[in-house]
């Protein structure tokens, strides 16, 4: 069972499917100008991820503390959730530290996936991300490499939805919330 932070995020995802699935074809454009395409991909991804993560840490913070008022949640956001810039490996760490879960992200990795990779993943694909909003030009990002990108980033917020669900589950006594 996954979060729903993780079913809005698989939703948001076919934003970035249809932006990919406007890249050549008749009505589309030239073979060659897919740099838009590419572009505009890659930052549908990161918002995608970036607002699944917040919101999978705002599901696990009502997990944890279930008896906090609506003022004692917005408040504790304000200061944290509402700080995040970015869903890369330091931001994501650091956010989750708020909730005991250290090290969040070096804990995810899945077969023929190393953890190494997935950081590198996250690495990369923030420092695309940020090379568009500066103006700069994407190194060697193609359609087919967002494509893959796109399924690994689904991949890893899918194992990450995994490892907070085992980790509000060890600190509530409960079972997993979802």
């Amino acid at each position: 069972m996954a979060s729903s932070a993780f079913a809005s995020f698989t939703s948001a995802l076919a934003s970035v499917d249809e932006v990919m699935n406007a890249a050549p074809g008749p009505g589309r454009p030239r073979l060659g100008h897919t740099g838009a395409v590419v572009k505009g991909g890659l930052v549908h991804l990161t918002a995608a991820l970036e607002g699944y993560v917040e919101a999978v840490f705002e599901e696990a913070t009502r997990a944890l503390w279930p008896a906090w008022t609506s003022g004692q949640y917005k408040s504790y956001f304000k200061s944290t959730v509402r700080r995040f810039n970015n869903a890369h490996e330091f931001n994501t760490n650091r956010l989750f530290f708020n909730l005991g879960m250290a090290w969040i992200v070096q804990q995810i990795s899945w077969q023929h996936f190393p953890n190494a990779s997935v950081v590198k993943l996250l690495g990369d694909t923030y420092r695309d991300r940020g090379a568009i909003s500066h103006g700069s030009a994407v190194a060697k990002l193609t359609l087919p490499k967002l494509r893959v990108r796109r399924d690994l980033i689904e991949r890893y917020a899918r194992e990450l939805d995994h490892q907070i669900a085992i980790e509000v589950a060890a600190r509530t006594g409960n079972p997993a919330p979802w």
